[in-house]
């Protein structure tokens, strides 16, 4: 099961994903990431430390909100794997975003926008 949760921390938004994500996990987080975007807000970490795999099939799925956070303000990736990053420099929006061991450098990073 692919879980996936939000922290807010001050003006940045941290979503953390864990498990494998697969078609149902792909959709969750399409719906979940479309709310973020109602919020207004324009600092965002995906937080991937916790996923163990991602299918390519499902990418598509989760692009076009990605592309839209990315749209409205800053998104920074933490904790990707190679496994994940992989998979993830198959999308067309992949070498835009920065990558960080961890969410307390992410934090860093995102503090001086």
């Amino acid at each position: 099961m692919f879980q996936i949760t939000k922290n807010e921390h001050d003006d940045v938004i941290e979503i953390s994903m864990r498990g494998i994500l697969d078609m149902d996990g792909a959709r969750d987080l399409k719906f979940f990431l479309e709310e973020i975007l109602l919020e207004k807000k324009t600092k965002f970490i995906l937080n991937f430390r916790r996923v163990e795999k991602i299918n390519y099939s499902n990418l598509p799925m989760i692009a076009a909100p990605i592309q839209n956070l990315m749209t409205t303000g800053t998104v920074v990736l933490s904790g990707v794997s190679d496994a994940v990053a992989k998979v993830l420099k198959t999308t067309p929006y992949y070498q835009r975003l920065k990558s960080y061991a961890n969410k307390d450098e992410a934090l860093e990073a995102l503090a001086d926008i």
